[in-house]
């Protein structure tokens, strides 16, 4: 056996042929393969269980793309058709027949509402996805296109051909406004900035960076050394992530230079969690195996925690703020001595991957798994004291402040209230009816919050296991701050005791959120943490 192990997390199989093609959903949570077997599974990307097969294709299926609101998914095949599905139900909607030759990629506008498609035939057709009529047929002028993307604002279309062109189409009257030389033909990835007014074309080892209205080059970027295969701006239009084999590259559009990245995340902050003592602040991204540990006062990155090998799903610390604990896929907990850069402690056991952690204020440590066990373990000794079994993933747990007892959120929309000594079922809290992010004691742990997808946040008596209020908001509520102060931040709007306090523009509205007594914590999906503190 290997001394350590891969960067691969999971291996999912079931199709009888090649894999041609993938696609993530809206947040990540499903993955789309295609196959030359004719078929499209829907995978949990969490699980990585198969949530359904879906058949009707005759040929190969050479792309497949979700819509922006996650709700359908489309498949193109060389059958010369595209389907559209229901990611739900897993139905067929629509077929869409015109092409005259396999049909190889495809892209939703930023509306859901038309769907552009490139085929062998050397046209590119723009189709409604409500009705499945044909809006227009772009003529690719002899080359074969193979790449498509539509700009945030719906009114231009980039068209990547094996011609070494890039044509930039106006949706309003079909008609090409600009042409753009490449240099390579077969590997070239376009994305719009988020006002549209920009062009990112990266060709081989080069980015070149063009104005929409006068199809000139403002900017090129070099710096790879293999090819690149995506590119993307970040939501404010500032910067560029460019993605090749081996390297991740950020690079200011305004002066084409590129910038340090050892001080933010390159993808979406995923969590956040403040120190007890509001001295320290830890992120931590989705698709990263690093913590970033921040100056809560100043926001400058003291330390990057290196040593997970997968994502980190949930990160802790510990009561005295002196250990953070990180929960990863990688089925490993790490326990980080925050005082000296030392190795960190690996917690191992668990048979899948760590999902959330939670320390008690009597030196123990609760970690969750997708193996639907819940382990205690003392941090002195890294050893294993109880394991909980469950019949379900637990996604959150939480100590009350005397740590005798212990609140798991399962993923069957139930927090069970458990006997830390003795692991007992004390109580089985129901009353949500979609998935629970996350359960937190009040001081006096005569309450436990339970926050969920459904939009609620219920207050539940812990002696009796009634729900004694259940507050409702118009977007889900993530985490949970003390509960005597219920300082939230709501989409828009950071709220205290409900009453809104800061509305937030849209660059600031974040992924993810923390609060610490008059501060609070905002993860971007562009990478960026700010951190605000108010004075109440």
């Amino acid at each position: 056996m290997s001394d350590s192990w891969s960067a691969c997390l999971q291996t999912l199989e079931g199709h009888s042929d090649s894999v041609t093609a993938i696609a993530f959903s809206l947040h990540d949570q499903l993955l789309a393969s295609a196959s030359e077997d004719n078929t499209i599974r829907l995978w949990d990307a969490g699980t990585a269980s198969c949530r359904s097969s879906l058949e009707g294709h005759s040929s190969a299926i050479y792309a497949v793309a979700f819509s922006p609101d996650g709700q359908l998914v489309a498949s193109a095949s060389g059958d010369k058709t595209v389907r559209l599905w229901d990611v739900a139900t897993g139905a067929g909607l629509l077929t869409l027949e015109g092409h005259s030759d396999g049909v190889i990629a495809i892209t939703f506008s930023p509306s859901d509402q038309i769907l552009a498609t490139a085929s062998f035939d050397r046209t590119v057709r723009l189709w409604n996805t409500v009705t499945g009529r044909i809006l227009k047929i772009l003529d690719s002028y002899g080359g074969r296109d193979y790449a498509a993307a539509f700009s945030p604002d719906c009114k231009l279309l980039a068209t990547a051909s094996d011609s070494e062109l890039v044509r930039l189409w106006d949706m309003t009257i079909g008609a090409v406004l600009h042409t753009i030389d490449v240099h390579e033909c077969e590997n070239v990835v376009v994305a719009f900035s988020p006002n549209s007014k920009l062009l990112a074309v990266a060709s081989f080892v080069e980015i070149q960076l063009w104005d929409v209205a006068t199809g000139t080059v403002i900017q090129t970027f070099e710096g790879h050394s293999s090819d690149i295969h995506s590119v993307a701006f970040t939501p404010d239009g500032k910067q560029l992530a460019t993605a090749s084999d081996h390297v991740i590259r950020l690079l200011d559009v305004a002066t084409g230079t590129a910038l340090p990245t050892h001080d933010r995340h390159l993808f979406g902050v995923s969590k956040l969690a403040f120190s007890p003592n509001a001295k320290l602040l830890a992120s931590v991204s989705a698709w990263e195996r690093k913590v970033l540990l921040w100056c809560a006062a100043t926001g400058v990155v003291l330390q990057i925690l290196n040593g997970h090998s997968a994502w980190i799903f949930d990160i802790a610390f510990s009561p005295n703020s002196m250990f953070l604990a990180s929960a990863s896929c990688d089925t490993t907990v790490k326990l980080w001595n925050l005082s000296k850069e030392a190795v960190p402690q690996t917690l191992e056991g668990h048979s899948a991957g760590v999902t959330a952690v939670a320390f008690s204020q009597n030196g123990k440590l609760a970690t969750a798994s997708y193996d639907n066990t819940v382990r205690l373990w003392d941090v002195t000794t890294g050893s294993t004291l109880q394991t909980l079994q469950f019949y379900s993933t637990v996604d959150s747990v939480a100590f009350s402040p005397e740590s005798n007892r212990l609140a798991c959120a399962l993923d069957n929309y139930t927090v069970q209230l458990c006997d830390t000594s003795s692991g007992a079922v004390l109580h089985m809290l129901k009353s949500h009816s979609c998935p629970i992010r996350n359960v937190a004691f009040s001081p006096d742990s005569k309450q436990l919050a339970s926050t969920s997808t459904d939009k609620t946040v219920k207050l539940w008596d812990t002696v009796s296991g009634v729900v004694v209020q259940t507050l409702e908001f118009d977007v889900v509520i993530d985490t949970l701050s003390d509960i005597s102060r219920s300082m939230f931040v709501r989409d828009q709007w950071v709220t205290q005791e409900m009453e809104n306090m800061l509305w937030l523009p849209s660059e600031y509205r974040p992924r993810c959120t923390a609060v610490h007594g008059t501060v609070a914590a905002l993860g971007h999906a562009s990478g960026k943490v700010s951190i605000l503190k108010f004075a109440i």
